[in-house]
């Protein structure tokens, strides 16, 4: 048993011979797995968890299906205190994110795919598709992308940020981008 992380749903199976973990609700009711070390927590109708093994260099989880009342997929996705970080600095602000599809593949690493709404500290994304790789240290969005962060926005067909120490320290707009700050609005079709 893991005592790290509870679980509920209207069904599960276990294949202990490929290390997959199959859960599903039904009409209103989720699956829900909450880690009870981080917070973190995973909802929605399927969950499909892949052991490290056979293949996989890290665990996997996919969680996916909208619920009878049209509640889609979400995820609340703690991410790393940087190693240098100050140990009185408060934890860094998690990820909530609600789409059609969620995949995360170990601690650092996710992505997401149909109507990508992502929620952060005063960060607010919209997309069809995002990737988030920490090692990378890169906010990836596809598709009708658009970050908001106070009063200012960028949207293109790609906005690519770059989030070093989990800053935001460089974002690009590719494709039919717009960028409009308290200072200046810029449109291009390529930039």
């Amino acid at each position: 048993a893991d005592s790290t992380r509870s679980m509920t749903g209207v069904r599960a199976t276990y294949r202990r011979d490929f290390g997959q973990l199959v859960a599903n609700g039904a009409g209103d009711t989720a699956v829900v797995v909450t880690d009870l070390t981080d917070g973190s927590r995973l909802t929605g109708l399927n969950l499909d968890f892949r052991e490290a093994g056979g293949g996989r260099l890290q665990d996997e989880v996919t969680v996916s299906g909208r619920l009878t009342d049209g509640t889609r997929p979400s995820a609340i996705l703690p991410v790393a205190r940087p190693a240098e970080a100050d140990p009185d600095d408060p934890d860094p602000t998690p990820f909530d994110v609600t789409a059609d599809r969620i995949f995360l593949r170990g601690e650092s690493f996710f992505e997401a795919t149909g109507q990508v709404d992502v929620l952060r500290d005063s960060l607010v994304t919209h997309s069809d598709a995002l990737e988030y790789d920490q090692a990378r240290a890169t906010l990836d969005l596809t598709g009708r992308a658009s970050l908001v962060q106070g009063v200012d926005s960028i949207e293109g067909r790609r906005v690519l940020v770059r989030l070093p120490d989990d800053e935001i320290r460089e974002i690009e707009a590719i494709g039919e981008g717009s960028l409009v700050s308290r200072d200046f609005d810029l449109e291009s079709p390529w930039f």
